[in-house]
């Protein structure tokens, strides 16, 4: 799994290659969280599945231990066709704020 220190020592000697990895994150991430809530709006589970699904990466690098199980975990009651609205909406709100926090820290 990936980290942010993992990018740091991949990319070492190259700040620039570092930054452009935050900013794609910082401009993608809230596009695919606003895809999500859409997604539980509607009760899509294989839509739900596929948008926790492509957001693994970003999760991976905020590394935030407990976002990472809870995306696991939403990822694998959508697959099996099932939706629990108040925790993928509670996972949106922490991971607005986890960004928010890791940009400020690194952006």
């Amino acid at each position: 799994m990936f980290s942010l220190e993992n990018l740091r020592q991949v990319s070492q000697n190259d700040e620039t290659l570092l930054q452009l990895l935050i900013e794609t994150m910082a401009e993608s991430l809230p596009q695919e969280l606003d895809k999500l809530k859409e997604a539980i709006e509607n009760t899509d589970p294989e839509w739900t599945k596929q948008i926790l699904h492509k957001i693994k990466p970003s999760i991976s690098y905020l590394g935030d231990q407990d976002l990472i199980d809870k995306r696991a975990e939403l990822h694998d009651t959508a697959r099996d066709g099932f939706l629990n609205v108040e925790q993928l909406t509670m996972f949106v709100t922490q991971v607005r704020e986890t960004l928010q926090q890791f940009l400020e820290e690194y952006g």
